[in-house]
């Protein structure tokens, strides 16, 4: 089978382990509606899965377990940490464990519970809803000498799902036993997830890290992400509306026949941070018909820029900025307005609940004006952190 962080060959352990797993009571049980296998590997793919991966990977127990083999000596000290961690599923919901990690100069044990809270999980074309059945526990226990080592973990509880018309319960029982010596290193398996052996199980090796849609919308409709656009076409960057055909001939019937200009602002983000933009404006219009075109290019960048989002607080720094290229032409006596922008680049974020990742944006504005009524039509396309700007709010 392919391992994800729900069964890591470097969980805790980075390869260590015991020649068999400890034996325990699953409290979960199988009834209702089964689930496919690969709606079962869709569900501990998930953050369900990847919480569970990192109370295996968790930095502490992780750095203890390899010191006895990577330095040939025991040089452990004792500490007990306490972990607690929460990560949003991407479709709505959430996951949470607490618990203990103890180690000392010679063994390691973990002791975490996991609480699963309405998680969405999409399985091809189905969408799964999971909940605790109550919850799922994580238990390992690890010893190691100078030159190897060994680690039980046990992995039991239950779920309960939904899926349109189906519904139903099932049983985690899960057991790891892996083994490092100065030779080699071996792994074993075994146990049921939803009542199919373990080790039939394909996992995605992804942590899903991604924001939800409710969090990339407040970002993509923010009024911080709307800056360059603000400097072309309002010089107000508070402004958050798009901008009405009126100011932007307000702004061409006061420029000169010949245009090389360039503006810059920046703005405060609502959660803390900054952002800033300086965008230039080069081309030729007639003053008195109006008639004539710009050649737009801009570049923001983000300085710990927070905002306040249904599921987190998000901070977004540029990887390394956001560029914007784009045309701007007035015809028939200013009759006629037609524009278009490219927003390209990508930052990068975190967020309160110790999600991280990098974004890709990649969005394609083309509009048209009504001088007469000082109505904008426009047309947003492209992608946005992986996400069609279709399916964000704007």
């Amino acid at each position: 089978m392919r391992h994800t962080s729900f069964l890591p060959l470097t969980l805790v352990v980075c390869g260590l382990s015991v020649a068999a797993c400890g034996d325990s009571t699953p409290t979960g049980t199988n009834s209702g509606d089964p689930l496919t296998n690969d709606e079962i590997s869709a569900i501990f793919a998930s953050p369900i899965g990847a919480l569970i991966g990192e109370v295996l990977d968790f930095e502490g127990a992780a750095a203890s377990l390899r010191a006895p083999v990577d330095d040939a000596a025991v040089s452990l000290s004792s500490a007990a940490e306490t972990f607690s961690r929460t990560l949003t599923c991407t479709s709505g919901g959430s996951v949470s464990a607490s618990g203990d990690v103890t180690t000392s100069e010679t063994s390691v044990s973990v002791d975490v519970t996991e609480s699963i809270n309405g998680c969405v999980v999409t399985a091809g074309t189905e969408q799964i809803t999971v909940n605790g059945d109550p919850n799922v526990k994580i238990v390992a226990t690890g010893t190691f000498t100078a030159t190897g080592g060994s680690v039980s973990v046990d992995i039991d509880g239950g779920i309960r799902y939904t899926s349109g018309n189906r519904s139903g319960s099932c049983a985690v029982d899960v057991h790891l036993a892996l083994a490092l010596s100065t030779t080699g290193e071996s792994e074993t398996v075994t146990g049921t997830l939803c009542g199919v052996a373990a080790d039939l199980i394909e996992f995605d090796d992804d942590v899903d890290n991604s924001l939800t849609t409710a969090e990339l919308s407040a970002i993509f409709d923010s009024e911080v992400f709307g800056l360059m656009a603000g400097v072309v076409f309002t010089g107000d960057t508070t402004v958050s509306a798009p901008p009405s055909a009126s100011n932007i001939l307000r702004f061409v019937s006061l420029a000169p026949i010949e245009i090389d200009e360039s503006f810059s602002d920046s703005q405060a983000c609502s959660g803390g941070g900054s952002s800033s933009a300086t965008v230039s404006l080069v081309g030729s219009f007639d003053d008195q018909t109006f008639d004539g075109s710009l050649n737009l290019t801009g570049t923001q960048t983000f300085s710990a820029c927070a905002f306040t989002t249904p599921g987190a607080t998000v901070t977004v720094n540029g990887d390394p900025n956001l560029t914007m290229a784009g045309t701007f032409v007035v015809s028939n006596s200013g009759q006629s307005l037609i524009f278009t922008l490219d927003f390209t680049g990508g930052f990068t974020y975190t967020t309160s609940n110790d999600r991280a990742e990098s974004c890709d944006v990649s969005v394609h504005v083309s509009a048209s004006a009504d001088p007469s009524t000082g109505d904008i039509t426009d047309t947003i396309t492209g992608t946005f952190c992986g996400r069609n700007v279709s399916e964000l709010s704007s």
